[in-house]
């Protein structure tokens, strides 16, 4: 895989995840982009690459409801994942 299919995947993983959150609310966004700070050293850009981290962080902020959030997310990708190889982490942030 080269390096643009590679940014553009975290460019629309970054995407979804915001797009999820800010729908819930400012606060929710906010929150969950500073546990990515300081729990984790980076930024949501970076849950593409630490599909871990976002589920940790979503379970951390929602409890069992994050299941909700992830599913929004995973339909925003749908609409990608033939085109791009997000599938993997779609399943990753599934488990």
């Amino acid at each position: 895989m080269d390096s643009t299919h590679t940014q553009v995947e975290r460019v629309l993983v970054s995407l979804a995840v915001e797009k999820t959150l800010l729908q819930i609310g400012r606060p929710v966004f906010d929150k969950v982009e500073n546990l990515f700070r300081e729990k984790y050293r980076c930024t949501i850009m970076d849950a593409y690459d630490h599909p871990q981290y976002l589920t940790e962080i979503l379970k951390e902020v929602f409890g069992k409801s994050h299941v909700e959030v992830i599913n929004s997310i995973r339909e925003f990708l749908t609409n990608f994942k033939y085109e791009y190889p997000i599938e993997a982490f779609i399943e990753k942030i599934n488990k």
